[in-house]
């Protein structure tokens, strides 16, 4: 008796799922999209799931429609091949900042910075934003794919600290 009771609902869920309505499922990934960006580099906080709070650096969406909140990891940024884009990066943190596209064509100079013009004094991979100040970046998205953003300096702490992004 057991059984065939088991058999009928095995059966009759398969019947359900056969003759059920087929949904149609999106891929979404929140992003940002355009051609001319405003990040700025600031700190926030983020709240675990036991309540702790933790210090974090990260990149926010300060351009007219952006929240202006820092996220962690920075904001998605939806581009189309062949795309040039432009990044001006606001620095409100007390070191300089920078940011490095792998993958991508730079347009702008991204000649690595010495400290004081000597090459033992190794500081960025790209030109630096310094604290309070700004620096516009320009890449050409030239390959389809997902890729990611990160600070070009200081990277041991400021990778580890949240400064990146896709």
């Amino acid at each position: 008796m057991y059984k065939s009771r088991m058999h009928w609902r095995l059966l009759l869920a398969a019947l359900l799922l056969v003759v059920s309505p087929i949904s149609q499922a999106d891929a979404v990934i929140n992003g940002i999209t355009g051609s001319e960006f405003k990040f700025t580099a600031k700190s926030g906080h983020i709240t675990t799931g036991d309540g702790a709070s933790l210090l974090f650096w990260g990149f926010a969406d300060t351009s007219p429609t952006g929240s202006g909140i820092v996220q962690y990891p920075g904001p998605t940024l939806i581009l189309n091949e062949g795309q040039t884009v432009t990044i001006t990066l606001a620095n409100e943190l007390n070191e300089p900042v920078s940011m490095v596209f792998p993958g991508m064509t730079m347009v702008t100079s991204t000649n690595p910075v010495f400290n004081g013009g000597s090459k033992a004094n190794f500081s960025s991979l790209a030109p630096e934003a310094a604290p309070k100040g700004t620096q516009t970046y320009t890449f050409k998205a030239t390959k389809a794919g997902t890729y990611y953003y990160q600070s070009g300096s200081n990277q041991p702490i400021q990778l580890r600290m949240g400064l990146f992004g896709a």
